[in-house]
């Protein structure tokens, strides 16, 4: 065949070709992506100088994809992504970007570490997007500081230390400022504010650093302006009048200055002299947006409608290049002006740009409101609250903001629906605690609906506030009088009363509404019986209209105490003629006619008013006529008459949420779900009131369980909604806790009681699920505050009886006889009152057994037998009379007895649970047995039996149990729950995996159960993988945005952050954590441990608030005091540990001890630390935490021998005890030390005398022969714990390993890897060994695959990576990759130096050992060298 010619020539012409064209296309990519760059600079500058933010933060940032080191256009970019609307967490993170970046290009540039340091202290609202970051603040600040000094970046250091309430530190970084730069005004103000703030921890009063201001400023106009504004919320108006009028004249050059003066004046209503100011700031800034707010403000506060319009229309035509943040203000001066279209189409553009949704929102119901439409108001306004908008948000700008809950709630009581308006302004009182108009508001409407004490509460909050306020001082006479009326006679009230009178004395005196008082006078007359006086003073206002009808209503009343009901009657039915769209005479007709019991009577006059009745009054009638159906029990009428109120007031949610109320609709799932539908569409899907319904609705359902994650999703997009919402947040609490979910039920309760913390009802609730979940120390802490102040609530007696008892049991010795006997008085006193009371007779029994009262409590015993001798109770109290007394015989006799006379469920659980207490579990096990057997179909007796097995150890029988209540009710949640607790708590591999996958499965049926989400997470973690550590990272994250206040998953998240030794994300999730929670110990505690990792010193701050917040809390106290320990500061350390420990009382003063006696050890004060130490164990010679405690101090200072007498003498009295013994060894392990492995090897080899199949002892010892160089002992002791366990991974690896490196037996070693990786496929450590073990084979490729996959698997900078990484180098250089070699011996050796480098001690571990790190440097220097 003839040869094929080949062109090699053009074949070099083409590929030539090939790669000019490609060099050419990528440099006509670059040309092109720099001239694009180019035309976008122009243009972003254009933008920039128009107040176009969006565009110029466009178009620069396209400029800087190729220019990023240009300083002048990353501030710019910077403040056009601050400035860009709507305002995003995006823009402000491109903005510290961009100031960020500038500051490593120059250190020095003040700007922009005054701009970034601003974004982290959250001082303006695009900053506040991503919350506030002090922590973050406060390191940039310092940084900065460390090579410039400018006095601004000084203030906000300051303001940050402030932030977190590290007052005294802040305290001094403004003194030190202040003599530096006595020229920096705003510093001055910052002094004021912490000396106003906290008066006792200041050296000088509020007033002299605005007095020093001046002072030492008299030609600043800043100056002036702080004093002035200081004088100003003091009370001293001309005094600030004179400082301002001097600011003005004054250089004003500064635009804060200037913007701060108008501010100030607006606040002093001297209009006038502000609208100067306005006028000559807009000379020379008339687009800057805060000048037209400012005069917005200034224009709505005045009334002007005029101005309103002129500031409306000019401030949008001076900002339309970018009129978005005052956009809003316009709408309002348009709706206020009645320009409704205009205003409409404003509110059209901001939502087109999705500007302010929830300022919108409110915008639209306050448009709907003037335009007479309420149904649509009370909706926008719902939508408003739902989109986040909150009343306190207008107050950064307004005077008298409009407050979205205060015009809601308005609405809802033009409508009739007083409930709702109640429930808004409760939440709006909560939300602005210190606005007193809110608690005005409120106080009236509670008179509205009678609830007196509530009137009282909140006048006297009013009047708090504003003590002159003569509306809030007679709703408040007007509340003590009410309730005054019902404690009858006494000299306690008869002082009251003179009080009253005194002080209407006074207001009659002080020019008051003479006809209002006398109105109170005959009211408080009548009260008291006086019904001479009272007739006198209502004669006197037959003339007066204004209070015309509520005076003849008095009168009437007075008829009917006189006893002439007649009377009474006739005058309110006269006028009822005169007055028939009156609602009250009525109401106050209707009441009497029902307390005479003319129920006939009653119903015709509230039906003949009905019938003349409109609109609300009418509605409010039905309500009334409904309170009395339900008042005479007659629910089938009231189910009648409430149904056709519902259809009367279709829009009405009052009547349909009574109607929720009947049993008879709540037994009628249908019908009920019918009506919360209704309320829905009458709401919408952001209604709170229909959440709150089905929430109820299905709690009260049969299939409770299948609802319960779809109810807490509902309750918690209503408190998502609004974060004080009562009735979501109790009915939440009820629902964990019917789910048996107690610790969320509490934690709601918490925050109830954080909101409201004189509830009586939320308090006797909470202590009830205290004890359920079997806190009963913070329940009676709880019930002894409502003690110390005075609340009162008869269920809250019996919860004081019951925290008694409890307590009492749980007492020590002189504390538990005098609480057991204080209880035993309060029983007999309850007994003697009521022989009939079952309960507190039983409970007297308990009490007296538990004092060895036997005989007594066999009497107190003997009378309920009287009364009731077969009552399930009496006989289980019996029983366990006779537990107590010793006498087992009579005991089983009983319950013998029991079983005779029924062998049912019962009786078994009764003897079942009596031989367990005797410990005789084999027969407790048959009658576990028979419960099964009588009722084997209920999941419930085989979860008991479960519990029985895995209380006595049968880990084997528990599970079997389990899985068989699992196949009677697979789909039941709480079955699941049980299930779940045993399976990941096992420890064991199969159940692990088995738990997984059940898991899985009830997340799968209920995909919205955090409990269950929060278990996967923690299932994840377990793992230990990097995959499963970011599939953790990511559910948490989506758990904390679902429900923010729940704080477990943020310490979750937290605490997986800290583990990854990701101390800036930990940081970030700690203080997100705290934005909800603030008050979190949890989460405190988390952030203390990263700021730690960072500098000891760091920690502090948040460590001392902590101590502050609980003085007795020793762990804090002892991290504070290791934090200075740290920090070379250890007598500091031992100064705080013994001021807490003098503080203590016992038991607590003992943990304090044990703290202040390591820390001495530490700082070199060993006398006195053993001695300590040895009185704490001769007081409690079995307390093994001490002991333990001691030995590990004793072992941290070398002191071996010591540490081993320790040890040696707790095991001389307790020689089968391997508790203490077995963990110091672990201890002594993990330490690695060569004295303290010899100690341990001797403390191992001593325990296994008494326990040799312990394969926990067995590894510890195989662990430290290995590690001291006695392979062949270490691979005997392998053995034997394989061949008790052959499917112990653990040993199979270390033998493995061992097999390898010692003995070269790879085809062994290979085989006894492969065995554990088909057991546990992803641990990590038998990986590494099996990758090992094929790069000594040759096997390079798989040894690659093992090695490669082990670093893909180790989560984060996991330490024992580095041996992988050292592990995996060998390889690389073996197959001749250099490259890749160097890389990886050289992160080995990282790694190695970072974990040795760390402040924290915990984290400080060798993590290659001597001879790998030898083998690690020298490879890398023969690699490096270019030798083989």
């Amino acid at each position: 065949m003839a040869q094929r010619y080949f062109n090699w020539t053009l074949a070099i012409v083409l590929v030539v070709g090939v790669v000019v064209l490609a060099v050419a296309a990528l440099s006509l990519h670059k040309w092109q992506r720099s001239v694009l760059a180019e035309e976008s600079l122009p243009l972003g500058v254009q933008a920039f100088e128009a107040g176009d933010w969006e565009e110029a933060a466009k178009q620069i940032g396209r400029y800087l994809v190729i220019n990023g080191n240009d300083v002048e256009r990353l501030l710019m970019y910077g403040e056009a992504q601050l400035k860009t609307r709507p305002s995003a967490s995006n823009n402000v993170h491109q903005a510290i970007s961009a100031y960020s970046s500038v500051l490593r290009l120059d250190g020095s540039h003040t700007e922009a570490a005054r701009r970034l340091i601003e974004i982290y202290l959250g001082l303006s609202a695009a900053d506040r997007s991503i919350g506030r970051s002090p922590g973050e603040a406060e390191l940039k600040a310092r940084r900065f500081l460390e090579s410039h000094d400018d006095p601004v970046v000084r203030r906000f250091l300051a303001l940050a230390l402030i932030q977190q309430r590290n007052l005294a530190e802040a305290q001094k970084t403004l003194l030190d400022l202040i003599a530096e730069h006595p020229d920096h005004v705003p510093a001055y103000e910052l002094m004021g504010m912490l000396a106003a703030e906290n008066p006792e921890d200041a050296n000088k009063p509020a007033n002299y650093w605005f007095e020093e201001a001046v002072s030492r400023n008299p030609q600043s106009a800043w100056a002036h302006i702080l004093r002035g504004g200081f004088l100003r919320r003091n009370g001293d108006l001309p005094n600030a009048m004179a400082d301002f009028e001097r600011a003005a004249s004054l250089d004003l050059s500064d635009t804060g200055a200037h913007l701060r003066l108008i501010a100030e004046l607006i606040q002093a209503r001297a209009y006038d002299q502000a609208r100067e100011q306005i006028a000559a700031f807009r000379a020379k800034k008339p687009t800057d947006t805060d000048l037209w707010r400012y005069w917005a403000l200034l224009a709505l506060q005045t009334g002007s409608e005029q101005e309103m319009e002129t500031v409306a229309r000019e401030g949008l035509k001076a900002l339309a290049t970018y009129p978005w943040d005052f956009m809003p203000w316009a709408a309002e001066l348009f709706i206020r002006t009645k320009h409704f279209d205009e205003a409409a189409e404003g509110i059209q553009q901001m939502q087109a740009k999705n500007v302010q949704p929830g300022r919108c929102a409110f915008l639209e119901g306050y448009l709907s409101q003037q335009q007479g439409r309420l149904q649509e108001a009370t909706a926008s306004w719902r939508r408003a609250i739902a989109l986040g908008y909150q009343s306190r948000q207008d107050l950064v700008w307004r005077g008298h903001p409009p407050l979205v809950r205060m015009s809601l709630a308005s609405a809802l009581r033009q409508r009739g629906d007083l409930s709702s308006a109640v429930e808004e302004l409760r939440l709006l009182v909560s939300e602005m605690p210190n606005y007193p108009q809110a608690n005005l508001a409120l106080a009236q409407l509670l008179a509205q609906t009678e609830d007196w004490p509530g009137v009282l509460e909140q006048a006297r909050l009013v009047q708090r506030y504003v003590p002159d306020q003569k509306e809030a001082t007679v709703l408040e006479l007007q509340a003590r009088m009410r309730i005054l009326a019902g404690q009858g006679d006494s000299a306690v009230t008869r002082t009251a009363w003179q009080d009253i009178e005194a002080t209407l004395a006074e207001l009659g005196g002080s020019g008051g509404d003479v006809g209002q008082i006398r109105l109170l006078e005959a009211q408080a007359a009548l009260f008291q019986g006086r019904s001479a006086d009272a007739t006198a003073l209502l004669d006197q206002l037959q003339t007066d209209p204004a209070v015309g009808l509520s005076a003849v209503l008095l009168r009437a009343q007075l008829s009917a105490n006189e006893g002439d009901m007649a009377q009474a009657v006739s005058l309110l039915r006269e006028t009822m003629q005169r007055h028939p769209q009156s609602v009250e005479p009525v109401r106050q007709l209707a009441l009497l006619l029902n307390q005479q019991g003319d129920r006939a009577a009653c119903e015709a006059a509230v039906q003949d008013a009905l019938a003349a009745m409109q609109g609300a009054n009418r509605r409010s009638l039905g309500m009334l006529l409904a309170e009395l159906y339900a008042s005479w029990g007659q629910n089938e009428r009231l189910y009648e008459w409430l149904t056709e109120l519902a259809t009367q007031f279709p829009d009405d949610v009052e009547p349909k949420r009574r109607l929720l109320t009947l049993e008879r609709v709540i037994g009628d799932p249908a019908q009920a779900q019918t009506i919360v539908d209704q309320i829905k569409a009458i709401e919408g899907q952001g209604g709170r009131q229909w959440r709150v319904e089905q929430a109820r609705v299905w709690i009260l359902s049969d299939d409770f369980q299948s609802y319960y994650s779809q109810i807490v999703r509902l309750l918690q997009e209503n408190l998502l909604a609004g974060p004080d919402d009562r009735a979501s947040r109790l009915l939440l609490a009820a629902a964990h806790e019917k789910a048996g979910e107690l610790q969320m039920a509490l934690t709601m309760y918490r925050e109830l009681l954080q909101r409201w913390p004189d509830d009586m009802s939320v308090i006797a609730r909470m202590v009830q699920t205290l004890y359920k979940a079997g806190d009963d120390e913070e329940a009676q802490r709880m019930l002894d505050r409502a003690q110390s102040r005075d609340l009162y609530d008869p269920d809250i007696q019996r919860l004081r009886l019951h925290g008694h008892l409890r307590r009492a049991l749980a007492a020590d010795s002189d504390a538990r006889r005098d609480a057991l006997a204080s209880a035993s008085d309060i029983l007999r006193e309850l007994v003697r009152k009521d022989p009939n009371d079952t309960l507190a007779g039983l409970r007297l029994v308990s009490t007296l057994a538990a004092q060895k009262k036997y005989e007594e409590a066999q009497g107190v015993l003997d009378e309920v037998k009287v009364r009731d001798p077969q009552s399930v109770s009496v006989v289980v109290s019996q029983v366990q009379l006779y537990v107590d007394r010793g006498d087992a015989e009579a005991a089983l006799r009983l319950c013998d007895e029991t079983i005779s006379r029924r062998d049912d469920v019962f009786g078994r659980m009764l003897r079942g649970t009596t031989y367990v207490t005797l410990k005789r579990y084999d027969e407790a096990r048959a009658d576990f047995d028979r419960v099964v057997a009588l009722e084997p179909a209920k999941a419930e007796v085989w979860l008991v039996r479960s519990d029985f097995f895995r209380q006595t150890g049968r880990l084997d029988l528990a599970v079997s149990d389990i899985e068989k209540a699992l196949e009677l009710e697979p789909e039941s949640l709480p079955v699941q729950r049980r299930a779940l607790a045993l399976f990941l708590d096992s420890g064991d591999a199969t159940l692990l995996e088995r738990g997984e996958g059940l898991l899985d499965k009830a997340l799968q049926a209920n995909p919205g159960d955090i409990e269950l989400k929060l278990s996967k997470a923690q299932s994840l973690l377990r793992r230990e993988t990097a995959p499963a550590t970011e599939q953790a990272r990511r559910l948490l994250r989506e758990i904390t945005a679902e429900s923010p206040k729940l704080p477990r998953a943020w310490v979750l998240l937290c605490a997986l952050e800290l583990r990854e030794d990701e101390v800036g994300e930990a940081m970030d999730a700690a203080l997100q954590g705290l934005a909800h929670n603030p008050q979190n110990r949890q989460l405190l505690l988390l952030k203390a441990q990263a700021e730690g990792r960072r500098s000891p010193m760091l920690a502090v701050p948040t460590l001392r608030g902590l101590v502050d917040g609980d003085p007795n809390d020793t762990n804090v106290v002892t991290q504070l005091a290791n934090a200075y320990v740290r920090s070379d500061r250890p007598q500091e350390a031992v100064r705080v540990l013994r001021q807490h420990v003098a503080a203590l009382k016992d038991p607590a003063r003992k943990q304090g001890e044990v703290a202040l006696a390591s820390v001495l050890y530490d700082v070199g004060e060993a006398d006195e630390a053993g001695a300590i130490f040895r009185r704490l164990v001769q007081a409690e010679p079995d307390n093994a935490a001490v002991v333990l405690t001691w030995a590990r101090s004793l072992a941290s200072q070398e002191r071996w021998a010591e540490a081993k007498a320790v040890i040696a003498d707790w095991r001389s009295t307790r020689p089968n005890d391997l508790s203490v013994s077995a963990t110091f060894a672990r201890y002594l392990v993990a330490g690695a030390e060569k004295p303290g492995l010899e100690v341990a090897e001797e403390l191992l080899r001593a325990d296994l005398q008494s326990h040799p199949r312990s394969a926990g002892l067995l590894h510890l010892l195989a662990n430290v022969t290995a590690t001291t160089g006695r392979p062949e002992e270490a691979m005997a002791l392998n053995r034997r714990i394989i061949e008790m366990d052959p499917n112990d991974v653990f040993a199979l690896n270390s033998l493995a390993w061992l097999l390898c490196e010692e003995q070269s037996q790879y085809a062994k070693a290979l085989e006894l890897a492969n065995r554990g990786l088909k057991m546990r496929p992803e641990y990590i450590d038998l990986i590494d060994t099996r990758g090992v073990i094929h790069y000594r084979m040759g096997h390079l490729d798989q040894a690659l695959e093992d090695l490669t996959r082990c670093i893909e698997l180790y989560p984060g900078n996991a330490p024992a990576k580095a041996s992988t990484h050292f592990h995996l180098a060998r390889v690389y250089a073996e197959m001749g990759r250099t490259a890749d070699a160097i890389r990886h011996v050289q992160q080995a050796l990282d790694l190695h130096r970072q974990s040795r480098q760390t402040t924290d001690p915990a984290q400080r571990k060798s993590v290659l050992s001597e001879e790998d790190l030898a083998d690690a440097e020298r490879l890398l220097n023969q690699l490096q060298k270019g030798v083989g």
